[in-house]
C-alpha cells in the first residue's frame, strides 16, 4: 500500500526535470498511485513572458502544443507514461497550489534548483509552495 495515493509533480523544462521525475517514478509504485505532472508556462500576454520574443502573437494553445511533446518525452524517459500531464499558465506557485487543491493531491513534488545567495536553499516557487500548501510537499534536488 502506497503512503500517498495522489501525487502532483510540478516540473519545468530544465535539465533537473528528468531526475526529479525518475525519483517520483521510483517512489510512486506506478499503477497504484495516481501521478499528475504539470508544467506552468508564462502567459503569452505578459511582456516578461518567455514567449515575448515571437514577432507575431502566440496563443496559449500554440504554446501548449509546443510544450506537450517535450514533456511527454521526459515523462516516458522517467517511466511515468500514462499519467496525467497538464500545461497551465500563470504564476507558478499559485497554479501549483490551485492544481493540488483541484485534484485533492496528498503530496506535491517540486524540483529544487541550486542557486547562490538568498535563494540558495530553495527557489522562490518551491519556497512559496512549501509555505502555502495544505498537503505534504517534497522538494527534490535533481542530483
Amino acid at each position: 500500500m502506497a503512503l500517498f495515493n495522489r501525487i502532483l509533480v510540478a516540473i519545468d523544462l530544465s535539465p533537473e526535470a528528468l531526475p526529479v521525475l525518475k525519483k517520483v517514478a521510483a517512489m510512486a509504485e506506478v499503477g497504484q498511485v495516481e501521478v499528475c505532472i504539470m508544467h506552468v508556462a508564462s502567459s503569452p500576454n505578459s511582456a516578461y513572458s518567455q514567449w515575448a520574443i515571437h514577432e507575431s502573437p502566440i496563443s496559449e494553445q500554440e504554446i501548449r502544443s509546443n510544450l506537450i511533446p517535450k514533456l511527454e518525452v521526459l515523462v516516458e524517459q522517467a517511466g511515468l507514461s500514462g499519467q496525467s500531464l497538464e500545461v497551465v499558465f500563470g504564476k507558478p506557485a499559485d497554479r501549483v497550489l490551485e492544481q493540488a487543491e483541484h485534484i485533492d493531491a496528498e503530496l506535491i513534488v517540486i524540483g529544487r534548483h541550486s542557486r547562490e545567495g538568498v535563494r540558495a536553499l530553495l527557489g522562490s516557487t518551491a519556497n512559496a509552495v512549501i509555505n502555502r500548501a495544505s498537503c505534504d510537499v517534497l522538494a527534490l534536488q535533481s542530483s
